[in-house]
């Protein structure tokens, strides 16, 4: 019973950092490809731009469904500020 249950706090720890590290690979992949896009270089642009991902992003943040989402809209607003 005792091996059985080290056993399986090995396999839930293992789950775990399998997971966390597809969650950086999809936050690593998420920023490039932002990077790739580019980014609005005029002044209006870049404000309508930023105002645009900041108010996604308060959505995204309000609704909870996507974190990372959330995080890029803001991370990509923020970027051209």
């Amino acid at each position: 019973l005792k091996r059985e249950s080290r056993r399986q706090a090995r396999i839930a720890k293992e789950e775990a950092e399998v997971g966390a590290q597809q969650r950086k690979d999809e936050i690593k992949l998420a920023v490039q490809e932002a990077l790739d896009e580019g980014f609005p270089t005029d002044l209006e642009e870049k404000e309508a731009y930023f105002m645009s991902q900041i108010a996604q992003g308060e959505g995204l943040a309000a609704d909870g469904s996507d974190p990372v989402g959330a995080a890029l809209c803001f991370y990509k607003g923020l970027k051209v500020y």
